[in-house]
């Protein structure tokens, strides 16, 4: 990013990006030096913000992994632990990356702005995992943007810079530095997380729910017990578009890690990305749009559509908005 120190962990070095080349200071000197960027330099750019760039150097210790991701920089160490060194949102709102992707920090998420097109990733503190508005894709990065999370008779508390951010895992309402409250579409489930729940058998949250993840049908099923005593179970199914991103220019999907990989797996099916539509191993195919449409007008009364319609307005609404 634009203007954010970095250090180069081989050489120890110092080093701020800039847009026509980077200044560097070695740790012996105070004296600040610009290096201008090759004529043909081309940056790789964050498009929609769940990429992640990784760059690997070898010491005497072991070989560290640098990443760069849309959150901040992870540093992962020879001994296999990790240091999450800078968190953007905690130097500016708003910080710009070389290639020109604007990141704009809020209290439930943030805004990327690559190109002219914006995509708004909003998450859920219980689980960490964001979610792209438009598209549904879940990401789930190492490290989030409001860096430490305390949970605290029923609310989960965070800071993004300087603004307090209290949410409650009952409702899904965030409340910004006790006076402004906003209930944002987010992650239902902690989808990204498969693997741990797996291996652990089950992810269970500091609220005290339950979850646990069948991988032969791609189901995410809950339990907690409520205010009243009552055991409340859900089941989620999980969506290949969820999952995964088709990135069209590159002929790759990027994964809920930020990861490139070649063939999307579901429910024990390959699936691929043909024109909008998911089209599996087997032929089945999943349209996002339809089955929304589907689920939203399915056997819905009368009296009842009105609160469908209102909801859906005030989530367009969030859309259109400027700030969270």
């Amino acid at each position: 990013m634009k203007g954010i120190p970095y250090t180069d962990y081989s050489s120890n070095f110092d080093y701020v990006m800039g847009g026509d080349g980077f200044t560097i200071q070695s740790p012996l000197t105070e004296t600040p030096y610009l290096v201008k960027y090759p004529a043909d330099y081309k940056p790789e750019r964050f498009e929609k913000g769940d990429e992640v760039f990784e760059y690997k150097y070898k010491t005497e210790e072991g070989e560290y992994s640098v990443e760069y991701i849309g959150e901040g920089v992870i540093i992962h160490n020879p001994d296999g632990t990790s240091e999450f060194t800078t968190n953007y949102a905690d130097v500016s709102p708003v910080v710009v990356a070389v290639g020109g992707t604007e990141f704009r920090y809020n209290s439930a998420g943030y805004d990327v702005i690559s190109d002219g097109e914006a995509t708004r990733w909003t998450v859920n503190p219980e689980f960490g995992v964001y979610q792209d508005l438009v598209s549904g894709k879940k990401y789930a990065p190492e490290y989030q943007h409001y860096g430490d999370i305390v949970y605290t008779d029923g609310f989960y508390e965070y800071t993004v810079g300087e603004t307090r951010v209290e949410f409650d895992p009952n409702t899904n309402v965030f409340v910004i530095n006790g006076v402004t409250t906003i209930t944002p579409p987010i992650p239902e489930a902690p989808v990204g997380l498969e693997s741990e729940a797996v291996k652990e058998g089950q992810i269970t949250t500091e609220h005290g729910e339950s979850w646990t993840y069948d991988e032969a049908t791609a189901t995410w099923i809950s339990t907690l017990i409520n205010e009243e005593g009552e055991e409340v179970t859900k089941e989620i199914v999980e969506a290949p578009s969820e999952l995964y991103r088709y990135d069209l220019e590159n002929d790759e999907y990027i994964d809920t890690n930020g990861e490139i990989i070649s063939e999307p797996i579901l429910a024990g099916e390959t699936w691929k990305e043909v024109g909008g539509k998911w089209i599996s191993s087997s032929g089945t195919a999943y349209d996002m749009i339809t089955e929304l449409l589907q689920e939203s007008l399915h056997m819905i009364r009368a009296e009842d559509m009105f609160i469908i319609l209102r909801k859906e307005f005030r989530e367009i609404m969030y859309l259109c908005g400027k700030e969270f």
